[in-house]
C-alpha cells in the first residue's frame, strides 16, 4: 500500500517513436513491496546517489524538481519527504 503525496511535477516529452506525457508525485510506501508495471528494473537510491543513474530525457526535469524538494528549496520545506 502507498500514500499519494502532492504533486511535484508533470513533463511531456517527446521522445523519436512516441509522445510521453508523466505526472509526478511524492509517495510513501506504508506497506509491502512496489510492482513494477511499465519499467524493467528500479532500485531505492538515497539523495547523494540520484546522480550516479544515467537518467532518460523526460525524468531529468523531474530530478531537478525532486532535489529541489529534498533540499526543502521548492518553497515546501514542511512538505518534504524524509526519503533517507
Amino acid at each position: 500500500m502507498i500514500a499519494v503525496g502532492r504533486k511535484i511535477a508533470s513533463v511531456v516529452y517527446d521522445y523519436p517513436a512516441f509522445r510521453l506525457s508523466m505526472d509526478c508525485f511524492l509517495a510513501e510506501v506504508l506497506e509491502g513491496g512496489l510492482i513494477l508495471k511499465e519499467h524493467e528494473a528500479a532500485r531505492w537510491l538515497d539523495r547523494e546517489a540520484l546522480e550516479s543513474v544515467q537518467w532518460l530525457p523526460a525524468d531529468l526535469e523531474v530530478l531537478q524538481v525532486l532535489k529541489q524538494v529534498l533540499a526543502g528549496t521548492d518553497g515546501t520545506a514542511a512538505a518534504a519527504p524524509a526519503f533517507d
